[in-house]
């Protein structure tokens, strides 16, 4: 880019010509790239006046000129006003409530960035994930740089992530509930033979003199084996 700017040469009085050239093609196209980026990233950013309260918003789309409250722009109106017409309700009050310019204030004092996500139903019923950011400018605190992004894709991928984590936990959970459950009466199921053997072992002990009650006793023994050696099995194979 060049300049040009006519000036009197104090000691000839004469009207001379200053020209001089500044390249401006990398600033142009570093303000290009910056740009281009907050229209793709952010529906719109703003900066927030601490000490007057006020608020002005920059690079703002349609659906956020539309709730912009009547001049002048003070931001606990503004967000008051704008989430009024956006969400509506008990709702609307609840989030201005939840990001004033005092509460954001205060946040700030225990983080670099506070940030206040949030439902947004559109017109045609499509529930959007946006996202609000507040940070101060630099460390006079003085101004605050307020953006507001859309992350419903992000949001809907980390739900159905959740989702697929909920449902593995429920059927972990189910497998142990019955594992348990199995334990609880293949328990009561062993103790029946087992006792049997034990009470026949006893009579046998008894009844060894007498080579037929012996005989008796021990085929009573050995009826309860096979029952007991499938319950044995069934645990063997559960528990793998």
């Amino acid at each position: 880019t060049s300049y040009f700017n006519m000036v009197r040469n104090p000691r000839t009085e004469d009207i001379e010509c200053v020209a001089f050239t500044q390249n401006t093609d990398r600033e142009v196209t570093n303000r290009m790239i910056i740009g281009r980026v907050v229209d793709l990233e952010f529906d719109y950013f703003a900066i927030i006046r601490v000490k007057t309260g006020t608020v002005i918003f920059r690079n703002m789309k349609a659906e956020r000129r539309s709730t912009e409250a009547p001049k002048p722009l003070y931001y606990d109106l503004d967000i008051r006003y704008a989430f009024g017409k956006l969400v509506g309700g008990r709702k609307a009050g609840q989030i201005a409530d939840a990001i004033t310019l005092d509460k954001v204030t205060e946040q700030l004092k225990n983080t670099d960035v506070f940030i206040f996500p949030y439902s947004l139903e559109e017109n045609d019923g499509t529930v959007r994930r946006k996202q609000l950011k507040f940070s101060y400018m630099d460390e006079s605190h003085d101004e605050i740089l307020l953006t507001r992004q859309d992350i419903t894709a992000s949001f809907q991928n980390e739900q159905k992530q959740m989702k697929q984590l909920q449902e593995a936990f429920d059927i972990a959970k189910r497998a142990n509930d019955a594992k348990t459950e199995f334990v609880s009466r293949i328990s009561h199921d062993i103790r029946t033979p087992l006792n049997a053997i034990s009470n026949m072992t006893q009579f046998a002990r008894e009844d060894r003199e007498d080579p037929v009650k012996l005989e008796n006793d021990l085929d009573k023994i050995q009826t309860p084996n096979p029952s007991l050696r499938s319950l044995i099995n069934d645990i063997l194979d559960i528990s793998r």
